[in-house]
C-alpha cells in the first residue's frame, strides 16, 4: 500500500510528497504536503529521517529519565512513528526496564519526587494514585514530581538532538484517583 501523500502528489493534490508530525505540548498536528510553521510557538523546526518500510521508522539512540540515561536503553534503536494512537507501545524488556527506572527515581527524593503512591496492579500499566484535594489547584505539581523521559536520536544534519516526553504527555487520568502511563507492551 502507497502512502496517501504519494497519492495525492501524483492526483495533483498537493506539490511536495512529505508529511509533517507537530509533537506540539498542547497537541500537535498531522499535515501533507509539507509544514506550515505559523502557528509555532519556536521558529526552530527539527527535522529528523524517517525511513519508510511497513511504518515510518527513525534511529533512536537511547532514552533518558530527566538526564539520567537508562542503562541498557540503547538497546532498543528503532523507533516508530504513530500518528493513529494516543499510546505508545513498546517491548516488555522496555516496559520492565521503565518500571524500575521509575522505581528508582520515585525513592530518590519521595518527599518531592512521584507525588502519587505507586499502584501495584496485576495489569500491564503503571499508574500512580492522584488525590485532588492535595492539589486543588490542579496537576501541575503532580505532573512536576514525574520525570521528563527524553528520546535521543539524530536530526537530518545528524547533530544528535533530543524530544522530550513530559509527565503531563504520558500521564492521563485513568480513574478519579489515579494517572496511569499511556505506556503499554505488547
Amino acid at each position: 500500500m502507497r502512502p496517501i501523500f504519494q497519492l495525492m502528489k501524483e492526483k495533483g493534490i498537493i506539490s511536495t510528497q512529505m508529511f509533517s508530525l507537530c509533537l506540539g505540548k498542547n497537541g500537535g498536528y498531522f499535515q501533507i504536503g509539507g509544514y506550515d510553521g505559523t502557528s509555532h510557538i519556536e521558529q526552530n523546526v527539527t527535522w529528523f529521517p524517517v525511513w519508510e518500510t511497513n511504518a515510518y521508522k527513525f534511529n533512536l539512540q537511547g532514552i533518558s529519565m530527566n538526564n539520567h540515561l537508562m542503562a541498557g536503553s540503547e538497546e532498543f534503536n528503532v523507533g516508530v512513528i504513530d500518528s493513529g494512537t494516543t499510546f505508545t507501545y513498546v517491548p516488555q524488556k522496555f516496559f520492565n526496564m521503565l518500571n524500575v527506572h521509575f522505581d528508582w527515581f520515585c525513592s530518590l527524593d519521595k518527599a518531592n519526587h512521584c507525588k502519587g503512591k505507586k499502584i501495584q496492579s496485576s495489569s500491564d500499566s503503571i499508574c500512580f494514585e492522584y488525590d485532588e484535594r492535595a492539589f486543588p489547584n490542579g496537576p501541575r505539581n503532580y505532573f512536576m514530581s514525574y520525570p521528563v523521559l527524553n528520546f535521543h536520536t539524530n536530526s537530518i544534519n545528524s547533530n544528535k538532538i533530543s524530544f522530550k516526553w513530559y509527565p503531563s504527555e504520558y500521564l492521563f487520568r485513568h480513574k478519579e484517583n489515579q494517572y496511569c502511563m499511556a505506556i503499554e507492551k505488547f
